[in-house]
């Protein structure tokens, strides 16, 4: 089996040059707990400076040419996203997050390599294995591989910030209309529940409640899913994205219709907010979710085609959800 050996010292110097942006690099998971084998991807937590930013796919790519065992940690407050396949971890603090992953700062800016560092500073990687990127499951990395068969498909998919784990389409629209009728058919699951259970039904009553069963249906196979993380400033006004997926590529924003006056006020929000996200430069579809009661009138069709525009960058989509 052909090996390559790094060296940790070199690839800290190399990418703190690159990026300025970067006040720490830390290591964490088997790399760090000296568990794993030759396979094992190397898991390194990326502290950025104040109020800085570094696009995930700016690092993906540094990993590709420099170390393909590289698994960066985009950190945003208590919060790391994998710049892989968008896994995360989470805790109230970043230096909580430090804790809870007993990560070792082994780079900082003002100093360089920390020589004192308790890590093994030369790692041996074999070749002709393709590593994946580690999976944060509550808070444990976990390694894995790819198939063989999928692994030039699975690398063009990531190179557009997709996720390859679980593989759900090869562009965002492909991605979107997945998701669309996996929500749906979450809809229609609430309402086949058994009715022997007594500790749990699902009852939409208002935006939130519609909003929650969204994020109960995506984020266990999603972690990447953000809630309220991303603001968008157009014309002097911020707004908080309600979701978003993959970088902002995809946004969705969930509104209730429960009756003629709630009506109007969504349509006046729906026009505003196409405005928002046709100003972020990376949002590639939006996805407009509207809850409306079953006995309010409202044309579903027209709704959908009135306020979607598919011939726009970003998309803008609209899906009607009746609240059976």
């Amino acid at each position: 089996m052909h090996q390559s050996t790094y060296k940790i010292r070199d690839l800290a110097t190399w990418i703190g040059a690159r990026f300025d942006q970067i006040e720490a690099l830390y290591l964490f998971g088997s790399r760090r707990y000296r568990t794993g084998s030759s396979r094992s991807d190397i898991d390194v937590l990326v502290e950025l400076e104040p109020d800085s930013h570094i696009r995930p796919a700016d690092l993906r790519a540094f990993s590709s040419e420099v170390c393909p065992a590289l698994d960066l940690f985009l950190a945003e407050g208590g919060k790391a996203v994998s710049c892989e396949n968008e896994s995360s971890v989470r805790a109230p603090t970043f230096g909580e997050l430090v804790r809870k992953l007993e990560a070792v700062r082994f780079w900082k800016r003002s100093g360089g390599v920390i020589e004192s560092a308790d890590i093994d500073w030369t790692v041996t990687v074999p070749m002709d294995v393709e590593f994946v990127p580690t999976a944060m499951l509550t808070g444990t990395p976990i390694p894995g591989r790819w198939p063989r068969s999928f692994r030039s498909f699975a690398r063009q998919i990531d190179s557009l910030g997709l996720p390859t784990q679980p593989y759900i389409g090869s562009a965002a629209s492909d991605v979107a209309a997945f998701l669309v009728d996996e929500f749906r058919r979450a809809m229609e699951a609430r309402l086949n529940l058994g009715p022997k259970g007594r500790g749990l039904s699902i009852d939409l009553q208002n935006e939130y409640d519609f909003q929650n069963l969204f994020y109960l249906t995506v984020k266990p196979w999603l972690p990447g899913l953000g809630r309220e993380d991303v603001t968008i400033r157009y014309d002097g006004q911020e707004k908080k994205a309600d979701f978003n997926l993959f970088s902002n590529q995809l946004i969705w924003e969930l509104k209730h219709v429960k009756d003629a006056n709630t009506k109007g006020a969504v349509v006046k929000t729906l026009a505003g907010l196409s405005n928002f996200y046709t100003a972020h430069p990376n949002v590639r579809v939006a996805i407009f979710a509207i809850l409306v009661n079953k006995d309010v009138e409202l044309d579903n069709s027209k709704w959908e085609e009135d306020f979607s525009f598919r011939e726009i960058q970003p998309q803008i989509w609209t899906r009607i959800f009746r609240n059976s």
